[in-house]
């Protein structure tokens, strides 16, 4: 068996083709290639040409059948969506930001004799190890205990003042560590927004959907001058 990467086709008729080998390439291209490119000998082409052949087939005939403009589209990213590949640098995932804001506190005076079990009885919040800590969940259960809670006498040993700089120190823990400096050379936010901004029809505007904390695509939109 051939290790060629598998070639995934999606064609007008909704079916799947999933090519591994040379001949199962050469056999698809003899039957469609007339309406791509005639001049092309299969016999005498090389597989990587071959398959450089299918995949602007594929192209052109994606291409074909989708509208050139298009009234809505929505942009949704998620986790990963500001990860550079090869630089720790560059998007942190939950688990990374619970450690650092777990390390943040723990040294506090407002931590001293207390752990993760103590906060969970106050908060009346299960919680996991550190690491598989749902920040989210945290930081509301927090808010909520201070909400009901914000006229209690505000000691620096009360449970209101040690809940609250807990919450503001995961705050600012988390601002810092998702804070990059754009880097277009780095980063290709722009190049997908733009790629998409471009399919839109004139009158309409791109939707984009984030669930990270960074203003990765704030800052890469404000480069490009886009109105936000």
């Amino acid at each position: 068996m051939s290790d060629y990467k598998s070639i995934l086709f999606f064609n007008k008729n909704k079916r799947y083709l999933e090519l591994t080998e040379e001949d199962e390439i050469k056999d698809f291209l003899n039957t469609h290639i007339a309406e791509y490119d005639s001049d092309i000998d299969l016999d005498k082409t090389s597989v990587e040409d071959l398959r450089r052949v299918y995949a602007n087939f594929v192209k052109s005939d994606v291409t074909n059948f989708i509208p050139n403009r298009i009234d809505n589209i929505v942009l949704f990213l998620g986790a990963g969506a500001s990860v550079v590949s090869g630089n720790p640098s560059y998007g942190k995932t939950m688990k990374d930001l619970n450690k650092k804001c777990f390390s943040a506190i723990k040294n506090k005076s407002y931590w001293k004799n207390w752990n993760v079990k103590k906060l969970e009885n106050i908060l009346n919040l299960p919680l996991k190890d550190v690491q598989d800590i749902d920040l989210e969940k945290l930081i509301s259960y927090m808010n909520l205990y201070i909400k009901l809670n914000f006229k209690e006498k505000t000691s620096h040993n009360s449970n209101f003042y040690r809940i609250k700089e807990i919450r503001d120190q995961i705050y600012e823990t988390i601002k810092v560590n998702v804070s990059y400096n754009y880097d277009n050379t780095k980063m290709n936010h722009i190049a997908v927004i733009n790629d998409l901004n471009d399919r839109l029809s004139h009158e309409s505007k791109l939707n984009i959907i984030t669930t990270n904390y960074d203003l990765m695509v704030e800052e890469a939109c404000i480069r490009w001058l886009y109105n936000i």
